[in-house]
């Protein structure tokens, strides 16, 4: 592993945040968690973060969530990374549907694992 990807892993460790080395949850691992190395969202974490932090919130809600963080709506990286930083740090708001068709906001709280 290079030298600053293990510095880095280790503060995240300092942190108490769960660390992975990338080929040990890649694709052709048997403890894989995404699909491709292109992937840098694991999603099955960010589901069961946003769950276990939102535990009020329907599955509905927390797919539409999971949808607007992973969503890459600008071409320019640095205003992707602080979009995904504001959402980290202050939530996503999600409108939801009823079934009597009327429209509210949920919040789901921040995502930081």
């Amino acid at each position: 592993m290079i030298g600053i990807t293990k510095n880095t892993l280790g503060w995240f460790e300092s942190l108490c945040w769960q660390t992975a080395f990338g080929p040990d949850i890649s694709s052709d691992s048997p403890t894989f968690e995404c699909k491709d190395c292109d992937q840098v969202i694991l999603l099955a974490r960010l589901q069961s973060a946003l769950k276990s932090i939102n535990t009020n919130i329907s599955p509905d809600v927390i797919d539409e969530a999971v949808w607007k963080i992973t969503l890459v709506e600008q071409l320019s990286l640095i205003g992707n990374n602080r979009r995904f930083h504001w959402m980290l740090t202050d939530g996503v708001d999600v409108e939801v549907i009823s079934e009597d068709e009327s429209c509210s906001m949920s919040h789901i709280e921040e995502t930081i694992v």
